[in-house]
């Protein structure tokens, strides 16, 4: 049940993920949070490492005037809850992924040391 209902909050933070990828940069700051908040509620303990990003790794037919490479990282542990803006150089999504993902394992190391 646990399994079930942890997926069911993945599947909720994606599905505002959609909707505030066509929106402002202040309402995706908004969704790495909320998908923080979620992964919180799903753990007894309080002593999990929990990880998001959202952003845009590529560019968007519907839209065109995003910035590409603009990534939210969430990191929470505890009580602790961090999001920070990255803009990464535009060298194709697979770059900006692989640099979203050097990021999000620097700030968890940053945020577990404290």
């Amino acid at each position: 049940m646990r399994i079930l209902l942890m997926l069911l909050g993945v599947a909720m933070a994606q599905v505002s993920l959609i909707i505030a990828f066509h929106t402002s940069h202040i309402i995706i700051s908004i969704t790495a949070k909320i998908m923080l908040d979620k992964m919180r509620k799903f753990t007894i303990s309080q002593k999990r490492l929990r990880l998001s990003c959202t952003g845009y790794a590529s560019q968007s037919l519907s839209n065109e005037n995003i910035d590409v490479g603009t990534v939210y990282i969430g990191v929470g542990f505890g009580t602790k809850t961090k999001i920070i803006k990255k803009k990464f150089k535009n060298e194709g999504r697979v770059s900006i992924i692989n640099s979203t993902v050097k990021a999000l394992i620097y700030e968890s190391i940053q945020i577990l040391s404290q």
